[in-house]
């Protein structure tokens, strides 16, 4: 996956959903609660507001390598509230970025792709990490370059999705 790719999925994910930092998740079943650290867009917002502080929502299902959130997590999640269904739920495929500690230092993890590297602009691959050598799909980018680049997407107009 090349950098524009990287960048067609973000703007896909923000077209569909709010991107939103969370922690302290909990999960029952297929049901998740989370503090909300950060919203960074709020266009598919509903009741509550994610300014409560707190939120509950529907997760990813877990299949062919569609990572799942676990209990305790730190992560940024692409959620948005379904009028029809009165609630929210994480986009259905790829939704969500791990914020993990590696070396004294956070980052942002994709878990799913062992051409992730790629996708980052050229200037993020020589800080870019895979923690654990037995986990090479897993890569991290440090975690105020992935933000920045979020920001800047998120300035952007969205794409037209259907």
């Amino acid at each position: 996956m090349e950098m524009h790719e990287f960048h067609s999925f973000l703007a896909q994910r923000l077209a569909l959903a709010d991107a939103i930092l969370i922690d302290r998740i909990c999960i029952e079943r297929q049901l998740a609660s989370a503090r909300v650290l950060k919203a960074y867009t709020s266009r598919h917002e509903g009741l509550p507001k994610y300014s409560s502080g707190e939120m509950t929502f529907v997760g990813t299902p877990g299949s062919w390598g569609n990572p799942t959130l676990s209990a305790n997590d730190k992560a940024v999640a692409f959620i948005g509230y379904i009028e029809s269904a009165q609630g929210y739920y994480q986009h259905h495929w790829l939704a969500h970025f791990l914020v993990i500690v590696h070396g004294g230092q956070e980052y942002a993890l994709a878990t799913w792709n062992t051409h992730a590297r790629n996708w980052w602009p050229a200037s993020f691959h020589d800080q870019c990490i895979i923690p654990d050598s037995s986990r090479p799909w897993r890569v991290g980018i440090p975690f105020s370059l992935f933000e920045k680049h979020l920001l800047q997407l998120i300035d952007e107009p969205a794409p037209n999705i259907r």
